[in-house]
């Protein structure tokens, strides 16, 4: 959607506008109408527009909320303005509830616990410590991207020189149902996983084009359903491998 030509005719006065963003892909909406992409970096605005709104170009970072502000016009009828998106940095783990931690040369920091997602109005620097009791760490770049994603799998501490019982202790019993559970536990979180996600994208277009803050919340509830599922769904594929190994 852009000006038409009415529109025009009815308020011939502009205001241009010069937009710089680090995000040069993003579509820039003056209220609801369409301009371009931020590249374009100059635009001819009507005065009657009150808002310019950037909105991420990709519906796979759709957790990035728009960046907005207000549009003061100016007597020299030509406005500057900088709109820059945060760095989002989505973290995900198995197991879950991982402790995510920024290590800088002068400090350690806790960002929070796994599924995170952080923003931050720089790129972080260092590195990113994933730690959990009973399993061995791992370090990550964070990335300089305004969408950084990540998912981890913790592999398991193993004691050397201590022999597990396991390994040695005749079964007594079939485990079967332990295939049986770990088969329905993937086959279930898989088809939830994709049920929870169509759902987020279909929120997150209605978001996009209304801006309306209110559906964001809704939408991101759904991302983190469609991780849970998704980590439910390789848990229990993870379960058969094993199983198969062992047998």
């Amino acid at each position: 959607m852009t000006w038409n030509a009415k529109a025009q005719d009815a308020d011939s006065t502009t205001t241009f506008i010069y937009l710089e963003s680090n995000l040069k892909e993003s579509l820039v909406f003056a209220d609801s109408v369409y301009l371009g992409r931020a590249s374009q970096f100059g635009f001819n605005v009507p005065n009657h527009a009150k808002e310019i709104k950037l909105v991420p170009p990709d519906i796979g970072s759709w957790s990035i909320a728009p960046v907005k502000k207000p549009l003061i016009h100016s007597a020299s009828d030509t406005v500057n303005l900088v709109m820059d998106f945060p760095f989002y940095y989505k973290i995900e783990s198995i197991p879950y509830d991982v402790s995510i931690f920024l290590e800088q040369p002068e400090e350690r920091k806790l960002l929070g616990t796994t599924p995170l997602l952080y923003t931050s109005e720089e790129p972080l620097k260092g590195m990113l410590l994933l730690a959990q009791d009973g399993y061995e760490s791992i370090r990550l770049t964070p990335g300089e991207d305004i969408w950084n994603q990540h998912l981890v799998e913790l592999n398991e501490q193993v004691n050397e020189g201590v022999i597990s019982e396991k390994y040695w202790t005749p079964e007594k019993s079939s485990k079967r149902w332990l295939d049986y559970t770990a088969a329905g536990v993937a086959l279930v979180g898989g088809i939830l996983a994709i049920n929870y996600k169509t759902k987020a994208n279909r929120r997150f277009n209605q978001y996009r084009v209304s801006g309306d803050p209110a559906l964001r919340s809704g939408f991101e509830e759904y991302d983190r359903y469609a991780a849970i599922s998704l980590g439910a769904m390789q848990a229990g594929i993870g379960v058969l491998a094993i199983r198969l190994v062992i047998k």
